[in-house]
């Protein structure tokens, strides 16, 4: 059975957790822009029955908006509300989620220890590049990161650079659809050789005919098949955790 709650750690975060005291990673899930809804709890609950506790923050509280309860949460993303979601994407800073990040882990880290033995990231979209962010500042604590339909997926500057081949350890997937037409197959080659070059052990995956947004259930262009075979190896990679 999978419980799903909300806390305050420090901030709104939804908690999907087994029914299981078992040392395990623990499973961060970074929202893409439209932010944490019930296609986001469908997909914690999903990787929390592979016995792991799941976590989607609401980085979004920051700017007032607030989840309340897990029964607020809306099936997907009311037209209403479009403008607001991609208006906060626009303020929410990579800095902002990265010191977010660590605020939530030392909260994660007191209330889960010792169950908790590592931490693993997934991240979609605008997540994604999260993901990649937040393992460059927390090399120690992520040792598996998952980056889905990402479409700024490299450092921007030469310092972040540098950062990007001393910090990032641990396993990097990163899932695409070659009819995304955020990442064409020139910008994938680019994402490719940098990681290459940096000697950053890196896994991809391309996947035939998907679009932006294949692996969240809500969105227009979800493609089962291209998220069940990223799934496939997510839960490979944190059995190996």
């Amino acid at each position: 059975m999978i419980n799903v709650s909300l806390l305050q750690c420090p901030f709104e975060i939804v908690l999907a957790a087994p029914d299981t005291t078992n040392p395990r990673p623990l499973v961060v899930v970074f929202p893409d822009i439209w932010g944490v809804r019930k296609s986001m709890v469908t997909i914690a609950r999903t990787i929390a029955e592979l016995g792991v506790t799941v976590v989607v923050p609401n980085f979004y509280e920051a700017f007032g908006y607030r989840i309340g309860t897990t029964d607020d949460l809306p099936d997907m993303v009311a037209k209403e509300s479009e403008n607001r979601l991609l208006g906060l994407g626009d303020k929410l800073s990579d800095e902002d989620v990265v010191s977010s990040t660590g605020a939530m882990l030392r909260c994660l880290k007191k209330d889960f220890a010792p169950r908790a033995t590592s931490f693993v990231a997934v991240g979609f979209c605008m997540g994604a590049r999260h993901v990649l962010r937040v393992a460059e500042r927390y090399a120690d604590d992520f040792r598996v990161m998952a980056c889905l339909h990402g479409t700024d997926m490299l450092p921007q500057a030469p310092k972040a650079r540098a950062s990007m081949k001393k910090s990032i350890r641990g396993d990097l997937y990163f899932g695409f659809g070659s009819g995304d037409p955020y990442t064409p197959p020139e910008k994938i080659k680019r994402v490719r050789a940098a990681f290459d070059r940096d000697k950053v052990d890196l896994a991809i995956e391309i996947h035939p005919g998907a679009n932006h947004g294949y692996a969240v259930p809500d969105r227009p262009h979800y493609d089962r098949k291209a998220a069940e075979r990223d799934f496939a190896h997510i839960a490979k990679m944190i059995s190996l955790a």
